[in-house]
């Protein structure tokens, strides 16, 4: 009995060890550390699944002491006995490894050890969770016979306990994971900002290259030299419109890096989708020529292009000039399908502004010589105009480095504000975002002649908005007159008020789209004076709302990520404390309440007195256990008994101190024998104590019971019992004689005081008594996950008898083990077996 407390005290520090550890090595070494004072382990090992690569991962193993190199069995090895383990979710033991490797594995060879030398004697058990299988535990001894079922036993108790720490670690490290991930997430985004920067400079710097140029063939070389930098153009063209014979004239393109001769379209060519950009003045975008042609075209079939190879993505932009004069089209195109973003449309735009500018400059430059009079002051304010773009373009780089830094709105809005006075008047500057629980565009911060503006929303259901309009229609504003041209958008009011300040005269309005074309919100300049934007602003500021885009995205990301970040965290430790204190207590508390009953059970060496030849299988379903058994000496007579609690664990459990202590006093200090009446009198006890006679009272919990009194008289053996739900089993020459109890419990039962029936028995010499509660015969199994049901208990008692009850005690629990398999326990099972 000592041997087992300690046991029992060394696996329950154990696991209050291990339920703290959060790192597999750590759970490995702590229970080696321990393991070899229950049993002899000089190898232990624990393999954990790896679903990516169908293996089993030993990262730890430990033998003699010493950590062996991580080894692998991949789980379609079939000669494995870790595999076979895991697969089966059955129990393995061994202790003749040469001879019983082929029991298992019949005709194969016996395989070498992925590490470490090869045991005598092991053990292997599957780690589940809820039914799960999630790796083995084992260990191995280089002694035959070092195994029994009590080390079994053992090693079962700790593989729960183990398998629920690594569930806790692997749970950890996810978590330690999914923070790494989230940290890699930011990085790629500031990688992607930086990116975006360098974009910006680079296209500043074609800019600047284009713009020098005086000649269509250099401009195209120049443009072509830089524009792969930025996004795939295997093909470039630039047309230009020729009024003289009506076409559009390609002097030259590019084509995969090699120059394509001269080429044109027909202005009557109205298939053709750079004539439709032309004619139109309008973008077009395709990302599957054959596919979206028809959204420009729809009566057309989409015709083959008349120089080089057939593109898949393709983007036509209109050149125009200052005086808002067609001048041609440049195309970007490439042979892979889906090539563009808005991303790239933009790009297009800008390159399209500076190659416009170039253009007129390089057509005006071949002319010069028959208006170079006329031209001179033009040339002049254009060259004035040229260096102004670039000193903006120039400008713009510098902002959009600026804003795309800037991780908070209110902080983007300063910033942009600050800069765009620089390039246009902006007396009023705001950017509205879209809040979706709201379903409104909240304005933080917004500027009026260098004054913050009070925060204010517009609900999107308020349409007569300018900012709500440019949202829910998605498209640009520009407004150089809002006393009248308002009507254009509602023509519905009569008037129109300014939201949150004084009513400016030109508005700029933008909606705002992120690089997954999610909107976002809006973006306005205003001004207090009339006619003060162009399309020449409009497009400035289209180039600045792509680095608020991208500025306001990473920024309100980034606020998401970091919030997220402290509640999850805060969240996980909070719940890892709460658990880890909760399991503790819950923990501790039962333990503490099992050596209680242990100490309440009386000691089995008195049983081996009264009844040398006799077993008590005593399996509790938890830690502490609603059934128990009794015996006692009173008289020169021996009472023995066998007693089910209602319920199991910490209920049952304290009705079986209350149900012991009862047994003490009748027998022990009053002196009662008679079975039936100790029956009554503890139904009595049971009532008054619960107070079950009350009239309203609740309680209906007690307890059934098979009590045996033990009387010699001369040579023979008389026995007194009575039963209360529980029967009374004899095996005698091959039989077993059954006496029924009384059916009514030890308890309040119907208001009937019914007496308990006494029965007298003569035993023979070699007569088997046996007293039992319902677990054995209840727990669920077997290959249909039936019950045991008490026919089946019976035969195997009766085929059980040739052996002594030491014997017979450790077949009915391979019996119940084998049939209970990976089940759960049901109830608690006690079965007591006396030879006469």
């Amino acid at each position: 009995m000592p041997g087992t407390n300690r046991t029992a005290q060394l696996l329950s520090e154990i696991i209050q060890e291990i339920s703290a550890l959060l790192s597999v090595e750590e759970i490995i070494e702590k229970v080696y550390e321990n393991v070899n004072v229950l049993m002899d382990a000089p190898v232990f090992a624990i393999g954990i699944h790896k679903p990516e690569t169908n293996e089993l991962y030993f990262p730890a193993d430990m033998e003699n002491g010493e950590k062996l190199p991580v080894n692998y069995d991949p789980l379609d090895d079939p000669t494995r006995l870790s595999v076979k383990c895991y697969h089966s979710r059955e129990e393995i033991i061994i202790n003749d490894y040469e001879t019983e490797f082929y029991l298992h594995f019949p005709g194969k060879e016996i395989p070498l050890p992925t590490a470490g030398a090869d045991p005598a004697s092991l053990i292997y058990l599957p780690l589940l969770i809820r039914s799960r299988p999630v790796g083995v535990i084992s260990v191995q001894s280089f002694q035959k016979n070092s195994y029994t079922p009590y080390h079994l036993d053992i090693l079962r108790g700790l593989a729960v306990s183990v398998a629920g720490a690594l569930e806790r670690a692997r749970l950890y490290g996810n978590m330690e994971a999914e923070i790494k991930a989230r940290t890699q997430e930011i990085t790629l985004q500031k990688e992607e900002i930086e990116h975006t920067y360098q974009n910006i400079k680079l296209l500043s710097e074609i800019g600047k290259q284009i713009t020098s140029s005086l000649s269509v063939e250099k401009i195209i070389e120049t443009a072509y030299a830089n524009i792969n930098q930025l996004m795939d153009a295997s093909s470039f063209w630039i047309g230009i419109y020729n009024a003289a014979q009506q076409t559009l004239d390609y002097p030259m393109g590019i084509e995969k890096g090699k120059a394509l001769s001269f080429a044109f379209y027909n202005l009557t060519d109205d298939d053709r989708l750079p004539v439709w950009s032309f004619k139109n003045k309008k973008e077009a975008f395709v990302n599957d020529y054959l596919l979206e042609y028809k959204n420009y075209i729809p009566d057309h079939p989409p015709p083959m292009p008349v120089a080089g190879d057939m593109p898949e993505s393709s983007i036509w932009i209109p050149l125009i000039s200052q005086d808002k004069q067609a001048l041609g089209v440049i195309t970007i195109q490439s042979f892979q399908k889906n090539a563009y973003t808005e991303f790239h449309l933009d790009i297009v735009r800008n390159l399209a502004v500076f190659t416009a500018i170039a253009l007129e400059n390089a057509l005006l430059h071949e002319s010069v010589e028959l208006k170079v009079i006329e031209r001179t002051t033009e040339i002049v304010r254009q060259k004035e105009e040229i260096e102004q773009t670039y000193e903006n373009v120039k400008l713009l780089s510098e902002i959009g480095q600026l804003v795309t830094s800037c991780l908070s709105v209110e902080k983007i809005l300063e910033t942009a504000y600050e800069s765009v006075n620089r390039l246009m008047d902006a007396s009023v500057f705001s950017i509205g975002i879209y809040q979706e629980k709201e379903h409104g565009l909240d304005f933080r911060g917004c500027i009026e002649k260098g004054e913050k503006i009070p925060f204010f929303s517009v609900p999107i259901s308020d349409k007569d908005k300018l900012a709500v309009w440019c949202y829910t229609q998605q498209k640009n504003m520009l407004i150089n007159d809002l006393s009248v041209e308002f009507r254009h958008y509602f023509p519905h009011l009569s008037s129109f008020g300014a939201v949150g300040g004084e009513l400016p005269s030109s508005v700029i309005y933008l909606p705002l789209v992120s690089k997954s074309s999610k909107k976002v919100g809006v973006i306005s300049v205003q001004s207090f004076r009339k006619n003060a934007y162009s399309s020449y602003h409009l497009n400035i500021l289209k180039s600045l709302a792509v680095f608020v885009d991208i500025a306001l995205e990473n920024a309100l990301m980034y606020e998401q990520v970091e919030q997220k970040v402290v509640e999850r965290t805060a969240e996980v430790v909070k719940q890892k404390e709460e658990l880890e204190e909760k399991n503790k207590d819950i923990t501790d508390s039962i333990n503490y309440a099992k050596r209680i009953q242990e100490a309440l059970l009386p000691p089995l060496g008195e049983m081996k007195r009264l009844f040398p030849d006799a077993f008590i299988l005593f399996r509790p379903r938890d830690i502490v256990s609603g059934d128990f058994y009794w015996f006692a000496e009173k008289n020169g007579k021996r009472l023995i008994a066998a007693v089910d609690c209602t319920g199991h664990g910490v209920p049952g459990a304290f009705m079986s101190m209350i149900g012991n202590s009862f047994l003490n006093e009748i027998v022990n200090e009053r002196g009662i024998t008679d079975p039936g009446l100790v029956l009554g009198e503890l139904r009595k006890l049971v009532v008054r104590s619960l107070k079950q006679d009350e009239v309203d009272s609740a309680s209906n919990d007690g307890m059934d019971i098979s009590l045996l009194c033990f009387s010699e008289k001369g040579a023979t053996t008389e026995v007194e019992w009575a039963g209360a739900n529980n029967p009374l089993w004899i095996v005698r020459e091959g039989v077993c004689l059954e006496w029924k109890p009384d059916k009514h419990p030890i308890s309040y039962y119907r208001g009937e005081d019914k007496p308990f029936t006494r029965h007298r028995i003569l035993l023979e010499p070699g007569d088997a008594v046996y007293l039992f509660t319902d677990g054995f015969a209840d727990q669920f199994g077997g290959p249909k996950g039936k019950k045991f049901k008490y026919k089946q208990l019976q035969q195997h008692l009766l085929l059980m008898q040739p052996e002594a009850m030491d014997r017979q005690k450790t077949m009915l629990t391979k019996c119940l083990l084998d049939w209970k398999g990976t089940l759960e326990q049901v109830d608690d099972v006690l079965v007591i077996g006396i030879r006469v």
